[in-house]
């Protein structure tokens, strides 16, 4: 089974586990409506309108902040969006989902591989190369492959980084990209910058300060 990881929001009211990237845009949450649970005992969680307090939304087992209009909420069959009014948006349940950024989320269900959809739940790619996915980013999402090296995608899932470097930076901006790669002279891993032609900005020949 393929795995995708949720990238996970600073602030999480979920059970999910997971990542989530600082998108400059993408990824501001709306914060009128926010994911609230109920009590210390209980662990449904409820949209509360942060600007008188009231209950919004029915009870969900987990959920997000919206983002761009939409919120994914945990029900007892997986992960799925709501829209504003707290409307289903897809019809379907998924093993593990992103947000939606440049219009597209990666979603997961049992036994498939990695699929980017649209907001009307269309197939917009499928992912046989990845094992896990990150979400898309200024028009880029990174991926890892089965050999547990990174690469890069478009929004139409053409590989444009091969994967061959042993990490990378979670998201992609103003066109560049951190990347980690082995040295066989330092016998060591490196960091250096890479742009999304592949062309090196930095070389990977430096330690990330932790």
């Amino acid at each position: 089974m393929k795995r995708l990881l949720i990238l996970a929001a600073t602030c999480m009211l979920t059970a999910a586990c997971g990542w989530f990237s600082s998108e400059k845009h993408t990824f501001e949450p709306d914060y009128t409506y926010f994911p609230m649970c109920l009590d210390e005992s209980d662990s449904t969680i409820v949209f509360v309108n942060i600007e008188n307090g009231n209950k919004e939304s029915k009870y969900y087992k987990g959920a997000y902040p919206f983002y761009n209009d939409y919120a994914l909420v945990y029900e007892g069959d997986g992960w799925t969006f709501i829209d504003k009014d707290f409307e289903y948006l897809i019809h379907k349940h998924f093993l593990d989902a992103t947000h939606f950024s440049d219009g597209i989320s990666l979603t997961v269900r049992s036994n498939e591989y990695i699929k980017a959809i649209d907001t009307k739940g269309n197939l917009v790619f499928e992912a046989p190369f990845a094992k896990e996915m990150i979400a898309f980013n200024e028009g880029y999402a990174v991926f890892k492959d089965v050999n547990d090296k990174y690469g890069v995608v478009d929004t139409k899932g053409n590989i444009v980084i091969q994967p061959k470097y042993t990490n990378m930076g979670h998201f992609v901006m103003n066109d560049r990209l951190t990347v980690k790669q082995y040295d066989e002279k330092d016998e060591e891993s490196r960091w250096g910058v890479i742009n999304m032609k592949g062309e090196i900005i930095i070389p990977c020949k430096f330690k990330l300060n932790n």
